[in-house]
């Protein structure tokens, strides 16, 4: 009989470093073994939960919570106000600042001010005057924005009811803040389907319709709402169209460019960072001319794993992080081992799409049933089905935007056909999303 931890032993030991040193990583981390340093744990000479004045900066996007009564946002505190005086302070809290105020500069949303609109986007130094939640209401809050908190992730949350301007952190964030405003105008005017191009441009979800949003989740497809692999692609895509005329070396460059601009516009959210990092890993390896074999994609999806792990610490324990690199790392290992029996089911152009979907579904469901008690079987067949369509809604959407953006006369023709590919969009998301999950 064979020895079950020499056999373990022997399969580690075979392993590429890159890819032990990423499971060994990741069984320390999410068993507990080895506890997060957050470098962003807020500190003041004042107790936080006295507060009454948070001075600081917006560090986040802000998300619409589920009650749609307040946005959520990460801020980094400076300095803090309460009844015993002034303090300086340091790192960060969950704020959440009321959707009347957030939303006043947003096109369709009327609010009676009784002071100045506050631009609420990151970058934003604000002055923010409430309360702080205590503990037990900060975990059983509605308000929250579904981000992963466990035992050793215990931010601060204070509510802000008042908030006031203060100035940009930079030019550059005032830059960003002006450009995503006048991208909601714009597609505001393309109505329901502007919104589910608004959130696949810059990650804002609060012009998406609910009904289709809650679709997505359903029917197993809400990493399509996600920021991730599929918006890089569009960009080394025309990147490579421009290098037939530049050459490769002007492509690959481009290429970085365009993926460094959009994620300072979009916000480095955790699934787009790791495929920003997977691309940065192969393009260095073919400038430098290292050898590149058939595991090379598991090897940099490994090594991004590791650096995203060491420089970002607040992104460990985020399920947007972990689902990205479980469904990654599923279709690397398993979409070679499924395909050859999928052939003999399948035809030819099917196979690809449905071994992926399978191996990303395969990895991910015991992630989604431990953090949110249920999984979506259906999500294999819907992801099959409405990836293509979604892909060309959103390259299409991304282009008449762009269009748009240069000859804002062109917005009512181009949201014609903006609309014809959202219906069909809608309609195919809302026919899976009947299909109930299975919760636990």
């Amino acid at each position: 009989m064979v020895d079950f931890k020499s056999s373990l032993r022997n399969s580690i030991a075979k392993l590429h470093p890159l890819k032990a040193a990423a499971l060994i990583l990741a069984l320390l981390l999410y068993t507990g073994i080895v506890k997060r340093a957050d470098p962003f744990v807020f500190r003041s000479a004042l107790d936080v939960r006295s507060l009454t004045s948070i001075t600081g900066t917006v560090a986040s996007n802000p998300a619409k919570s589920a009650s749609g009564r307040f946005y959520s946002m990460l801020f980094n505190a400076e300095s803090v106000e309460s009844a015993a005086g002034k303090a300086e302070a340091a790192g960060r809290i969950r704020m959440l600042i009321p959707a009347e105020t957030v939303e006043a500069l947003y096109p369709g949303k009327l609010f009676s001010l009784t002071g100045e609109a506050v631009p609420v986007e990151e970058g934003a130094r604000l002055v923010c005057k409430g309360y702080t939640l205590d503990s037990a209401q900060s975990t059983a809050s509605p308000e929250r924005d579904g981000t992963l908190s466990l035992p050793q992730s215990s931010m601060p949350v204070f509510i802000a009811k008042d908030t006031s301007f203060s100035q940009w952190k930079n030019g550059l964030s005032r830059i960003r803040a002006l450009f995503r405003l006048y991208l909601k105008r714009m597609l505001y005017a393309w109505g329901e389907a502007g919104g589910l191009v608004l959130a696949l441009m810059s990650g804002s979800r609060e012009y998406t319709d609910a009904a289709l949003a809650e679709a997505f989740k359903n029917a197993g497809l809400a990493h399509i709402l996600a920021l991730s692999g599929m918006h890089l692609s569009l960009f080394i895509s025309a990147s490579s169209l421009a290098g037939v005329f530049a050459g490769k070396k002007l492509s690959a460059l481009l290429s970085v460019i365009l993926m460094c601009v959009f994620i300072w516009f979009a916000g480095a959210t955790p699934s787009l960072v790791r495929a920003f990092l997977c691309l940065m890993i192969m393009f260095l390896t073919r400038l430098l001319w290292v050898y590149t074999y058939k595991s090379a994609a598991l090897d940099c999806l490994c090594a991004a794993f590791i650096i995203q792990t060491a420089f970002l610490h607040a992104d460990i324990y985020n399920p947007a992080f972990i689902l990205s690199y479980a469904a990654v790392a599923g279709i690397l290992i398993l979409t070679p081992l499924i395909s050859p029996f999928l052939h003999r089911i399948l035809p030819s152009f099917a196979v690809s799409s449905a071994a992926s979907s399978v191996s990303a579904w395969i990895f991910t469901a015991p992630i989604c049933a431990l953090l949110f008690g249920q999984i979506t079987p259906g999500g294999i067949i819907a992801s099959i089905i409405v990836t293509p369509v979604a892909s060309l809604f959103f390259i299409t959407g991304f282009v008449c935007a762009l269009l748009c953006f240069i000859m804002p006369f062109l917005i009512p023709p181009l949201g014609v056909i903006i609309q014809v590919l959202y219906i069909i969009l809608k309609y195919t998301v809302l026919f899976f999303g009947r299909f109930p999950p299975i919760v636990f």
